[in-house]
């Protein structure tokens, strides 16, 4: 993964007047808790797309800091453990979480489709270089920023869903089974924690070939 490390950091996009406001283009999070090079399992088994690492304080790898967003996805997958513990589980099961954007963004309810265009390169690289060198098969969206950069690079099936709306469901595109979820934070609580949407993500990484059950 090295020439990727290298294209994050080298990249400045988002550096431009109209972002400099929302993205800190020097902070980047992926980078600095060497996510690269010590969390990505041998083989990923599925990989968890989120939108974005927050403004700051907290980050999903950042042990030494509670954070809402990993809580309530150690709480969907029953990892009982916090912090760096639950982390290593994470990775012995063969997780990967990242997000579209690797730089910190000041949170707003909805992040700036240029912005998401300027982190698509490297976006779609990560997603190549993870299915061709760690097998990825399976993908969890987390969000519309997820879902949206997903339908820019072309995972037409998923054009007209909603991360709320069709929270839980599975679809199959570009060769990747595909499970949509709204982000999970307590302001999304009663799409994402429900038994259903529980029963199947756990489905989901234990099986293969769930579309056709989930998809309709």
């Amino acid at each position: 993964m090295k020439e990727f490390i290298k294209r994050i950091e080298g990249c400045n996009l988002c550096e431009a007047a109209q972002y400099k406001d929302l993205v800190n283009a020097k902070s980047k999070p992926y980078l600095e808790f060497k996510v690269y090079e010590e969390w990505v399992p041998e083989e990923v088994k599925c990989l968890f797309i989120g939108e974005s690492p927050p403004g700051r304080g907290v980050f999903f790898y950042d042990h030494r800091v509670e954070g809402t967003l990993r809580r309530n996805i150690f709480s969907l997958l029953e990892i009982d453990k916090s912090n760096y513990e639950g982390l290593c589980e994470f990775r012995r099961r063969g997780l990967l979480l990242t997000d579209v954007l690797k730089c910190r963004v000041k949170k707003r309810r909805k992040i700036p489709k240029g912005v998401i265009e300027n982190c698509l390169g490297i976006f779609k690289h990560e997603i190549e270089q993870l299915a061709k060198s760690r097998n990825v098969r399976k993908l969890v969206v987390l969000g519309r920023t997820a879902l949206e950069a997903l339908k820019m690079l072309g995972f037409s099936e998923l054009e007209r869903l909603s991360v709320a709306r069709d929270c839980g469901r599975v679809v199959k595109s570009q060769g990747f089974e595909v499970l949509l979820c709204a982000l999970p934070l307590p302001r999304n609580k009663k799409y994402w924690n429900t038994p259903q949407v529980r029963e199947t993500l756990k489905s989901f990484l234990e099986h293969d070939n769930l579309t056709q059950t989930y998809q309709n």
